[in-house]
């Protein structure tokens, strides 16, 4: 009697494992990012940052100093977002070098001072908001109005794809971006794969070996495109836009 339970016994143990193994052999292998965090922050560090006068701080007499300026990381606009994407990384770069060409003399930008049109509501509208301070119809009370807007009229040639205006307002100089976001993933099977990962997201049905195999992509591109210093757009001057939008004198 105790040879059969013990045989049971050993039996029903060895199918436990068994089955533990192939549990854990199917078992997608997730990438986590915290568990990459160090190698990550380094590759944010060395992205650079942006550094702008915000006037705001003067006016209310919280600096005694009419140059405070803020120093915005992409640790802040991951904050700000909720996620650094390679969308995001791009984006930043973007913007770094959109405002080294509007103050090329190496002067700080200022908040308030620049205006920016979109042809299409986008990631980089916020983060324009974030870092410029500026806001649409309302702005920020005490410095412009309008200073964000969303102008259909600018023309896009591809769905994955917008343009931004970018006008320095107290000498008039302007810039177009062409953000190509098609760039970002290289076929339209892999950008199939993102869209209806992130359609799956949004109704709570993203999980198992999909959600595995889009963190691992977007993962890998973001530390790509840090890495290279990716950009998929391109800046042009710009001296035929009218920009419908009130000074932050008035």
């Amino acid at each position: 009697m105790k040879r059969i339970l013990y045989s049971t016994v050993f039996i029903f143990a060895a199918l436990i494992i068994l089955v533990s193994c192939n549990y854990t052999k199917q078992m997608p292998k997730n990438v986590i990012i915290n568990n990459n965090s160090d190698s990550l922050n380094e590759l944010f560090k060395q992205a650079g940052t942006i550094k702008i006068y915000e006037p705001l701080r003067y006016l209310i007499g919280e600096t005694d100093s009419a140059h405070s300026f803020y120093e915005i990381s992409l640790f802040d606009i991951q904050k700000y977002h909720g996620k650094v994407c390679p969308g995001i990384v791009s984006g930043f770069f973007m913007f770094q070098d959109v405002l080294h060409e509007l103050y090329p003399d190496g002067t700080m930008p200022v908040r308030g001072q620049i205006a920016v049109a979109c042809s299409n509501p986008n990631d980089m509208m916020d983060v324009a908001g974030y870092i410029l301070g500026i806001r649409n119809f309302i702005g920020r009370g005490e410095l412009g109005r309008g200073l964000l807007i969303l102008d259909t009229s600018l023309q896009t040639h591809h769905a994955k794809q917008f343009v931004m205006i970018f006008r320095r307002l107290d000498n008039g100089k302007t810039v177009k971006v062409t953000y190509n976001k098609f760039k970002i993933f290289s076929t339209q099977k892999k950008w199939s794969f993102i869209d209806q990962s992130l359609h799956e997201f949004k109704s709570g049905k993203l999980h198992g070996q999909q959600l595995a195999k889009f963190q691992n992509i977007v993962h890998a591109k973001v530390v790509e495109f840090l890495k290279n210093r990716v950009k998929v757009y391109d800046i042009e001057p710009c001296n035929n836009y009218n920009f419908p939008v009130q000074s932050a004198q008035e």
